[in-house]
């Protein structure tokens, strides 16, 4: 569990912060890049329709399977209609997150108020039909857009108590400007909330957006937890986008609205210079409105979407899926004429032969997660010693702020899980380019191994449709190739950014431990020299547990990304086994048609070729 150290974060120095706060800026800047390839998604629904009639001519020749083969279809079909931008409002509690949101939709939507609201992740789609969608444990229950529909959905209930719910909110809403951006909103729980595992909700969605809008008021404007959440929070989770929109304005004399909001912009371009100040609120209000603010707000929105590469990958993403549908579809009706011309001994061989593979897959994919499971153990041992390799210089930051600190106690318990988590997330840096290197190898490694063992074509033809894919996997001591990212990032439907920053994004644990704070305690009467010198000791120990948690945290998310690249190569898979086992029924290729399977296969192969060529682009 992510530790909510930023809400603890209340003792720092404003000099300190800036002159760091500017070097982390450098640091934290992208530092894999790869030409954005062509956006298939208007090309797909068209393939997908293609792909329909085909799936349709099969289940003529055998309803079975052509059932398997839409099945099939059908997943791949549910990621492409994924919105292809996802923005999550952030913020402490009671910045206006839910207003901003309401007014850019024009509707009351999500819940507003001066306390804790919104007590769970609530996304907002486009979608014909509008409904609410509540997941708990496991369930999905369905409730009309109504006011009543929030009631135990809220942090606190009526009666103004905190109340812990941890359910997922999905909306519908029929709405165009939805639907023409193709984005998901995210209206998350206020991060200076005293629920951790509501501060951890939002942690985790940070890793899996395309930008990020923070709300600060213009009443307590940019403090220091909200400096260290946007640098530690969503610029150290590689959030590609950022727009800070200031709330609250109306509040402020008008006098003074433009020094502060001088004030605020100042203080962000020193974190980073390339983030958007915004007010919800004009300045001044003969030369401007709040519609005049509202419409800057959405055109900001707007290209920050324009920017944005997840709908990109994800397209070709679903594109090679759709080549590898159709490469299983080649397969089936090659299958069926084949078994047309057996004999009964044929027939019989045929039917071992099936049973066969049957057992060679269930087998086979035994074995490639189980050998997944190695490299993903190495690699996590080769970032764990990364970090362990730069301890030394962690520590001296540390030991120096401890030796300049005036009031031990506060430092120990406020500031040091701060520093702790913001070095760790400096030293996670020096591991991104590697980090990204072996998943590019691992992933190559894998689709190689499917190709070769089942005889599919599941290598992902990037640049040409006649590029040999066929690689060794000696490359450890190589830089990732332009092709092997490209792979990697059509595989995974994502980009750079957010693929390092659900892995090493947010450092978790931090904290020192009680038993240091009571031997604190003990020894408060002592010398104030002779306590920095038992908690410089101290210190070593905390640092080593800090590291080993953080490698945990890295080494459970590995594993999550691992066992995904492996599931949907197996669903690949799942039309191939299916065709294998309906094929035991003796009689399943009776009566086929084997001038429709040829011309199945024909237009397939044509179809191959198209979304071949348009990912070459």
């Amino acid at each position: 569990m992510i530790d909510d150290i930023l809400g603890n974060f209340q003792h720092w120095f404003m000099d300190d912060l800036n002159s760091e706060f500017s070097e982390m800026d450098t640091k934290l800047q992208p530092e894999i890049e790869i030409k954005i390839p062509s956006d298939l998604t208007n090309k797909l629904s068209h393939w997908f329709n293609q792909c329909s009639e085909l799936a349709h001519s099969l289940s003529k020749e055998n309803q079975e399977l052509g059932e398997h083969i839409v099945t099939g279809l059908s997943t791949i079909d549910k990621r492409r209609l994924l919105p292809g931008f996802r923005l999550a409002f952030v913020g402490e509690f009671s910045r206006g997150k839910s207003y901003l949101i309401n007014r850019l939709l024009n509707r009351n939507i999500v819940p507003e108020g001066a306390l804790p609201t919104t007590a769970t992740l609530t996304s907002i789609v486009a979608g014909l039909e509008e409904k609410m969608e509540i997941r708990t444990g496991g369930k999905i229950e369905i409730r009309s857009l109504e006011e009543t529909s929030w009631q135990d959905l809220l942090a606190t209930d009526e009666a103004g108590s905190d109340q812990e719910i941890f359910a997922g909110v999905r909306i519908s809403l029929n709405h165009e400007w939805l639907r023409f951006l193709d984005i998901e909103i995210i209206d998350t729980p206020g991060a200076g909330d005293l629920s951790e595992r509501r501060a951890n909700l939002v942690s985790d969605i940070l890793n899996q957006c395309d930008a990020a809008v923070l709300l600060v008021s213009a009443t307590s404007p940019f403090s220091m937890t909200e400096a260290a959440f946007l640098e530690q929070e969503v610029i150290g989770r590689h959030v590609p986008r950022i727009m800070v929109t200031i709330s609250k304005l109306d509040l402020i004399n008008a006098n003074e609205r433009g020094k502060l909001i001088d004030n605020i912009t100042h203080k962000i371009q020193q974190i980073s210079p390339h983030i958007p100040v915004i007010s919800t609120y004009p300045i001044d209000d003969n030369l401007q409105s709040e519609n005049d603010c509202l419409t800057a707000i959405i055109t900001e929105i707007e290209s920050l979407v324009n920017q944005g590469e997840r709908r990109i990958w994800r397209s070709r993403q679903v594109s090679q899926q759709l080549i590898d549908w159709l490469n299983q579809l080649i397969e089936i009706s090659q299958d069926m004429i084949s078994s047309i011309h057996l004999n009964i001994e044929e027939k019989k061989q045929y039917l071992r032969q099936a049973r066969n593979d049957i057992d060679r897959a269930n087998i086979t994919w035994d074995n490639l997660q189980l050998e997944l499971e190695q490299r993903r153990l190495q690699r996590n041992k080769q970032i764990y010693q990364t970090l362990t390799a730069n301890k030394e210089e962690m520590l001296e930051n540390l030991q120096f702020e401890l030796q300049r600190t005036p009031d031990l106690k506060l430092w120990w318990e406020r500031d040091l899980p701060f520093r702790l988590r913001r070095e760790l997330t400096i030293l996670s840096r020096k591991s991104e380019s590697f980090l990204l290197k072996f998943l590019g190898q691992d992933v190559e490694w894998l689709q190689n191994e499917v190709a070769r063992i089942f005889n599919t074509h599941l290598k992902q033809q990037v640049f040409t449709p006649l590029e040999n894919t066929g690689v060794e996997f000696q490359l450890e001591d190589q830089n990732i190739t332009d092709l092997q990212k490209y792979r990697l990032f059509t595989r995974i439907g994502s980009t750079a950014a957010m693929i390092v920053g659900s892995i090493l994004g947010g450092p978790i644990g931090m904290a020192a431990s009680t038993g240091v704070l009571l031997f604190l305690k003990q020894y408060l009467s002592q010398e104030l020299e002779t306590q920095r010198e038992l908690l410089s000791e101290e210190l070593n120990r905390v640092v080593d547990i800090s590291i080993d948690e953080y490698s945990q945290q890295i080494s459970q998310r590995l594993r999550q990304l691992y066992q995904r690249i492996i599931d949907d190569m197996e669903t690949e898979q799942a039309t191939w086994k299916s065709a294998k086992k309906a094929a035991l029924n003796v009689d399943l290729f009776s009566n086929t048609d084997e001038h429709n399977l040829q011309e199945i296969i024909q237009k397939s192969l044509i179809l191959q070729q198209q979304i071949t060529a348009a990912l070459s682009i």
